[in-house]
C-alpha cells in the first residue's frame, strides 16, 4: 500500500515537473517585448507630404509643411515638430468612416543649419503615432525686394528696393539643467511573460501614463532624464535618429521603474545632432514621451564638417579636381576609396555621386551597414585639401529593373539591371524582375508604387498617378516581379503592408481610373516605379531611387480593320487653345501685399521661436515686417524674391526641363490638395446621396473618388491668374461631377450634384488662396528662375503678379450626345467612350541651320573591389571631359510638343453637354533626328557610351524642345474612341471580353501657330 501511494506521487511529481519544465519553456521561446508590441499594430499611419527631404529654405522663409494622417479610427491632434520643439497642435473634425485626414503649417527655421521635421498624430485610445523625419537645410536670410515703379531705370524698368532681411536672434540648443536627483536607469529586463499575458489574457490595458524626457549633452555621451510618471508600466524603449535617418530605430529596452520619479539613462560616444524619445510600455501598448534634440559644442562629436551628404550625394565645402576618402563601416578600420591610391573621383562642381559605392557596400558587407564615417581629401592644381568628415547613419535603398523580360536569371543579367527600363507595348512578356537592396534598421518587408506620374522625393501611400503597389518581405533586399500588361490585377497594395488601413486602400483606382489603360499602344508612355522600406505598416526609410520605364510602341502590325463598333454618341469639337505663355522673369514670384494683420504676424513669428527669444525681439522682428511692407502694400509696388547669385554657375545651366520641374511643381499644388481632402469631399456627396435614398456604401465611395481623381488629372494645371480661370474652374468641376456619378454607377440628382461642386468649390479656394505666393517653393526649383524662395508669413495676405506667371498651354473640348439615349459608360473596368487627344507640331525654320551641343562625360573604369564584388573602378581615374557637337539641320523638324492624352467620356443624357479644360503637359524628351545620330556617331568614336553622358539628357537640358516648340505649326486632332462589338453579328451591339478601343468618328483638327522666336539654340 505504501508503495503504490509512492508511486502515485512520483507519477504526480513528474507530472508537474513537466507542466512547470513546459511553463518554463514556454516563458523561454515568448518573443521579448519589442516583438510582442509590433509596429505593424499601430493605429495610424502618418507622413509628411512637404516639404521634401533634403530641400533647402532660406532661414527667415515661412515654409509651407504638410502631413497625411491615415487611419481608421478617430485621431484627436495632430502635432508638428521642428528640432524636437512643438511648433503647433491641429485638431481634426473626425467623422464616422472618415479615414484620413490632412494638416498644413507654416514654420520658419530661424536659423542657418540642417534641420529637422516630425509630425505626430494621438488616436482617440491614447496611442500616439509618429511620421517619417524630414531633414532640410536652411541657408543664410534671403529677404526680398521691392520694387518702386515710381522710380524707373533708364530702360523703365522699376528701381528695385533691397529689402532689409530679419535679424535673426542667435539660437543655441535649449539648456537642461540636471537634475538634483536622478535614479540610476532599471537593470531589469521586462516580464516577457506578464506582458503576454496582459496582451492576451486579460481585458484590454490602459495605457501606462507617458513620461518626459530631457537631456544634455557631457562631451560626446549623452544623458537622457526621464521622468516616469505611471506606477503600471512594464518597462520602457528607447528610440533615437541618427542624422541622416528618416525614422526613429528602438536603440534599448529597460524593465519597469519602482513608483514614479526620475531616471538618467547614458548614451557613450555619440555623434550629433540627435534626436531621442522614450516610452512608457505594457500590455496596452506604448505611451511615448516629447521628442527633444540633442546638439554638441564639442567638434568630434558633430556628425559633419565641412561637407553635406543627402542620401546620395556628398556634397563638398569646394570644387577640387580629384577627389577621394577614408571610410568606416560601424566604426571598424578606415579603407581608401577609390583603391588603389593612383586612383581619384571627379566631382561634378562640388557634388559627388556614392550610389554605385554605397549599392556595393550595402549588397557586400557580411554584417548591416548601420554607420558610415567618411574623411575626404581633394587635389586642386598641387595642393592637397582636406573637404572635412562625415558621420552617416546609412538610410540607403535603391531598385533596379531587368530589362530581359521573364528571363532575368543568371549572373549575365546582372548587366542588364539598371535605372530605366524599356519595354514595347505589343510585347507578349511584359513581365519584369525588380530587385531591390536596403541597410534600412527594423526593415521587416517593402511596398512597391507605380505610378504614371514622377514620384516625389516624400513618402506617400498613394501619391498622384499610382497604378499598381505591393508588398514584398525582406530586410536587405530582395526581388520581385510585376507583369505590367496587367497591373490591375496589383491594386489595392497587398494587406499586410497596409494592416489595420484596409479602407483606405480599397480606395486605390480600379477599371477606368487606371489611366494607363487609356493611353493607345500606338502612343510611348512613361512609368516610375520606386519602392519604400517598411516595418510593419510605418515606413522605416526614405523612399528609393525611382525606376524610369519608358513604354515604347511596338513594331507596326497588320491586323483586321475592326468595323463594328459602339454607336457614335459623341460630336467633339476643340472649342479654344491657348499656347504657353511664358511669364516674366524679372517678375517670377512676385506678390502684391492685400492686406497686413500684425497680430497673425506677430504670433506667427513668436511660434517660430523657442521662449529664449524674448517677446520684444519678436515685436522688432514684425516691425521689421511691416515697416517695409506697408509702403509696398499702400503704394501697389511688386515685393519680390531676391535674386539668386552663385559664383561660376548660371542658373541657366539647368535648361528648360528644370523650369518645367519648378513650374509642375506650382501647377501640382492642387492636386497634392485635392489628395488630402478628396476623401472629405466623398463623404460629404455619399451623405447627400443616401438622404436621397440611394445607397451609396464603400464601393460607390471609392468609385465617386475614382471620378473625381480622373477629372482631376486633367485639370491640374490651370493657374488662379488666367484670366478665364473661373470659367475653366466651373466647366472642370461639371465634368469631374459627371464622371464621378458615371464611374460610381448612381443617379445624381441636382442636389448631389450642387454638394459636390459646394465641396469642389471649397477645395479651388484653399488652392487659390495657396497660390497667392508663387514663389514660395525650396531653394533648388526657385535658382532655376535666378531667385531665391520668398514665403512671406501668415498675416501678410498677398496676391501673385499675373505677368510673372508662366500659364500651361490649354484646349478647351467640347463633347455633345448627340443620340437620344444615354449611352455606355465602362464594360468589365473599361472606358466605352474615350477621347483621344494629339499635338503635333512642325517647324521648317531650322532648315540650314546649325545647332551646337556640349556633352560632359564621365567613364569609369570597372575593377576595384568592394568585399568580393567588383563594383567600382580599379586602374586609373575617371575618365572626365566634354564631347562638342556641331549639327547641320536640313528639312523641317517635326514632333510632339506636348504628351498625348486619352480623355474618358461619362455617360451624357440625349442632348447633354459637357466642356473639357485639359492642360496640356509638355513632351521635354523631344531629340532632333539629326541630333541623335550626331551623339551616337561621337560616341562610337571616342569608345563612350549613353550611359557615360548620363542618358539622352544626361549632359544637356533638352533644349530640342524649345526649337520644336517655337516659331512652329501645332496641328491638334481629337477624335472619339469606342469599345468594338463582335463583327458579322447582325444585333450585336455590346462589347465583348475582346472588345478594342477603336476609332468611332472622324478627326476633328485644327492649325495654330505659336510665336516667331529666335531663342532656339542650345
Amino acid at each position: 500500500m505504501k508503495t503504490k501511494r509512492f508511486f502515485l506521487f512520483g507519477l504526480l511529481f513528474l507530472g508537474l515537473a513537466v507542466i512547470a519544465f513546459s511553463v518554463l519553456g514556454l516563458i523561454y521561446r515568448l518573443p521579448d517585448a519589442a516583438t510582442q508590441l509590433s509596429l505593424n499594430e499601430r493605429p495610424a499611419m502618418v507622413t509628411i507630404l512637404h516639404p521634401l527631404q533634403d530641400s533647402r529654405w532660406p532661414a527667415d522663409a515661412f515654409v509651407p509643411v504638410g502631413a497625411l494622417v491615415i487611419s481608421p479610427s478617430e485621431i484627436k491632434t495632430i502635432e508638428l515638430w521642428a528640432d524636437g520643439r512643438l511648433i503647433g497642435i491641429k485638431t481634426p473634425t473626425w467623422k464616422d468612416g472618415q479615414v484620413q485626414a490632412g494638416a498644413q503649417w507654416q514654420w520658419m527655421p530661424g536659423k542657418s543649419g540642417d534641420h529637422t521635421l516630425l509630425v505626430r498624430a494621438a488616436a482617440a485610445s491614447g496611442e500616439v503615432v509618429f511620421s517619417n523625419l524630414v531633414r532640410i537645410y536652411a541657408d543664410p536670410p534671403a529677404g526680398f525686394n521691392i520694387l518702386d515703379f515710381s522710380q524707373p531705370d533708364e530702360k523703365g524698368n522699376p528701381a528695385p528696393i533691397p529689402g532689409t532681411p530679419l535679424q535673426l536672434p542667435e539660437m543655441g540648443a535649449a539648456a537642461v539643467l540636471p537634475p538634483q536627483a536622478a535614479s540610476p536607469a532599471p537593470e531589469n529586463s521586462p516580464n516577457r511573460f506578464t506582458l503576454w499575458m496582459e496582451r492576451n489574457l486579460f481585458a484590454p490595458t490602459k495605457l501606462a501614463a507617458a513620461p518626459e524626457l530631457g537631456a544634455s549633452a557631457d562631451g560626446c555621451s549623452v544623458k537622457l532624464y526621464v521622468t516616469d510618471h505611471s506606477e503600471d508600466e512594464s518597462g520602457f524603449f528607447i528610440y533615437r535618429a541618427e542624422p541622416g535617418s528618416s525614422a526613429f530605430e528602438r536603440m534599448a529596452e529597460l524593465g519597469s521603474s519602482p513608483g514614479v520619479g526620475i531616471f538618467e539613462y547614458t548614451v557613450p560616444n555619440q555623434k550629433g545632432p540627435l534626436q531621442y524619445y522614450v516610452s512608457a510600455f505594457n500590455g496596452g501598448g506604448e505611451a511615448p514621451s516629447n521628442p527633444i534634440q540633442v546638439e554638441f559644442q564639442d567638434a568630434d562629436c558633430l556628425a559633419a564638417e565641412g561637407s553635406t551628404f543627402d542620401g546620395k550625394t556628398l556634397t563638398l565645402a569646394q570644387e577640387v579636381q580629384a577627389a577621394y576618402f577614408y571610410y568606416s563601416v560601424n566604426q571598424q578600420p578606415y579603407n581608401r576609396y577609390p583603391n588603389p591610391p593612383n586612383q581619384f573621383l571627379s566631382p561634378v562642381g562640388k557634388a559627388l555621386d556614392l550610389s554605385d559605392f554605397l549599392e556595393g557596400l550595402v549588397v557586400s558587407s557580411p554584417q548591416p551597414v548601420q554607420t558610415l564615417d567618411l574623411e575626404i581629401w581633394g587635389w586642386q592644381n598641387d595642393s592637397l585639401l582636406a573637404l572635412g568628415r562625415q558621420h552617416i547613419a546609412l538610410n540607403f535603398t535603391d531598385l533596379k529593373i531587368c530589362n530581359l523580360g521573364s528571363n532575368c536569371t543568371g549572373d549575365v543579367a546582372s548587366t542588364f539591371r539598371s535605372h530605366y527600363g524599356s519595354i514595347a507595348s505589343n510585347s507578349p512578356d511584359q513581365v519584369r524582375e525588380f530587385t531591390w537592396v536596403s541597410n534600412v534598421p527594423s526593415t521587416t518587408n517593402a511596398l512597391w508604387q507605380i505610378a504614371s506620374q514622377p514620384l516625389e522625393g516624400s513618402f506617400h501611400p498613394r501619391p498622384p498617378g499610382l497604378l499598381a503597389s505591393g508588398c514584398v518581405p525582406g530586410e536587405k533586399g530582395g526581388s520581385f516581379t510585376v507583369d505590367f500588361a496587367h497591373l490591375e490585377q496589383y491594386s489595392p497594395a497587398s494587406s499586410n503592408c497596409v494592416n489595420n488601413f484596409t479602407p483606405y486602400f480599397e480606395h486605390l483606382p480600379v477599371g477606368v481610373s487606371s489611366l494607363w489603360n487609356l493611353l493607345p499602344n500606338e502612343e510611348p508612355g512613361t512609368l516610375y516605379a520606386r519602392i519604400i522600406p517598411m516595418n510593419g505598416n510605418q515606413p522605416a526609410g526614405r523612399p528609393s531611387n525611382t525606376v524610369v520605364i519608358r513604354y515604347q510602341p511596338g513594331e507596326p502590325t497588320v491586323e483586321p480593320v475592326i468595323l463594328d463598333h459602339l454607336p457614335d454618341s459623341y460630336r467633339v469639337e476643340i472649342t479654344s487653345f491657348s499656347p504657353i505663355q511664358w511669364g516674366d522673369a524679372k517678375l517670377w514670384g512676385c506678390v502684391y501685399i492685400r492686406n497686413l494683420d500684425y497680430n497673425a504676424l506677430w504670433n506667427s513669428l513668436r511660434e517660430a521661436f523657442p521662449s529664449a527669444v524674448s517677446d520684444s525681439m519678436v515685436t522688432s522682428m514684425a516691425k521689421n515686417y511691416t515697416d517695409q511692407l506697408y509702403p509696398a502694400m499702400v503704394n501697389h509696388w511688386p515685393v519680390c524674391p531676391a535674386p539668386y547669385q552663385e559664383e561660376d554657375k548660371s542658373w541657366l545651366e539647368e535648361g528648360i526641363e528644370a523650369i518645367g520641374g519648378a513650374l509642375e511643381e506650382i501647377w501640382n499644388s492642387i492636386t497634392e490638395l485635392f489628395n488630402e481632402l478628396k476623401a472629405s469631399i466623398v463623404d460629404v456627396v455619399a451623405e447627400v446621396i443616401n438622404a436621397l435614398g440611394i445607397e451609396c456604401g464603400q464601393t460607390c465611395k471609392s468609385r465617386l473618388m475614382t471620378g473625381l481623381e480622373i477629372g482631376m488629372t486633367y485639370f491640374t494645371g490651370i493657374p488662379p491668374s488666367l484670366p478665364t480661370f473661373d470659367e475653366l474652374k466651373n466647366a472642370g468641376i461639371d465634368y469631374m461631377i459627371d464622371l464621378a456619378a458615371s464611374e460610381a454607377g448612381i443617379p445624381c440628382p441636382e442636389m448631389c450634384k450642387s454638394a459636390m461642386r459646394d465641396a469642389l468649390n471649397e477645395v479651388f479656394d484653399t488652392f487659390e488662396k495657396s497660390q497667392s505666393q508663387p514663389g514660395c517653393v525650396s531653394a533648388d526649383l526657385a535658382k532655376v528662375n535666378g531667385k531665391f524662395p520668398l514665403c512671406l508669413p501668415p498675416g501678410v495676405e498677398t496676391e501673385a503678379v499675373p505677368e510673372g506667371i508662366t500659364q500651361p498651354a490649354l484646349v478647351t473640348l467640347r463633347v455633345t450626345n448627340v443620340l437620344k439615349d444615354t449611352p455606355l459608360y465602362q464594360y468589365e473596368n473599361r472606358p466605352a467612350y474615350v477621347v483621344r487627344l494629339k499635338v503635333k507640331e512642325v517647324n521648317p525654320n531650322l532648315d540650314g541651320e546649325t545647332l551646337y551641343y556640349s556633352y560632359r562625360y564621365d567613364k569609369n573604369p570597372k575593377g576595384i573591389q568592394i568585399g568580393n564584388q567588383e563594383l567600382i573602378p580599379s586602374s586609373s581615374t575617371t575618365q572626365t571631359g566634354y564631347l562638342s557637337l556641331a549639327v547641320p539641320i536640313s528639312g523641317e523638324i517635326s514632333g510632339s510638343p506636348f504628351q498625348s492624352e486619352s480623355i474618358p467620356l461619362p455617360a451624357l443624357a440625349a442632348g447633354q453637354s459637357v466642356t473639357i479644360p485639359v492642360h496640356l503637359r509638355p513632351a521635354y524628351d523631344y531629340l532632333i533626328p539629326q541630333h541623335i545620330l550626331a551623339l551616337l556617331n561621337e560616341l562610337e568614336a571616342h569608345g563612350l557610351t549613353l550611359d557615360d553622358v548620363g542618358g539622352w539628357y544626361g549632359g544637356l537640358p533638352p533644349n530640342d524642345w524649345d526649337c520644336l516648340y517655337k516659331s512652329g505649326r501645332i496641328w491638334i486632332t481629337a477624335q472619339l474612341y469606342c469599345l468594338s462589338t463582335p463583327p458579322g453579328l447582325p444585333g450585336q451591339t455590346a462589347p465583348t471580353a475582346d472588345s478594342q478601343l477603336v476609332p468611332c468618328s472622324d478627326e476633328v483638327a485644327t492649325w495654330f501657330a505659336t510665336e516667331p522666336s529666335d531663342v532656339c539654340g542650345p
